[in-house]
């Protein structure tokens, strides 16, 4: 991660303390992913779109969302 993305994680949960991350990488540190947070295993539009289908409680948009993974 680069420095400021931390930043701008503690910036925003400050504000908003029920702010859910998604990481598109490997996993950050749990310091700044905080305890609410999904883990997406990738950069791309599949993986963008199940994170979002999985915030929004709705069915997968295409295919299995198997490389996604809610953490609360």
């Amino acid at each position: 991660r680069q420095a400021w993305q931390a930043v701008m994680v503690a910036a925003v949960r400050e504000i908003r303390p029920d702010v859910v991350v998604v990481d598109h990488d490997l996993p950050a540190d749990p310091t700044v992913l905080g305890s609410r947070y999904v883990l997406a295993f990738g950069a791309s539009r599949v993986t963008a779109e199940a994170a979002a289908d999985l915030l929004a409680a709705r069915a997968p948009a295409a295919g299995p969302n198997d490389h996604v993974k809610w953490v609360s």
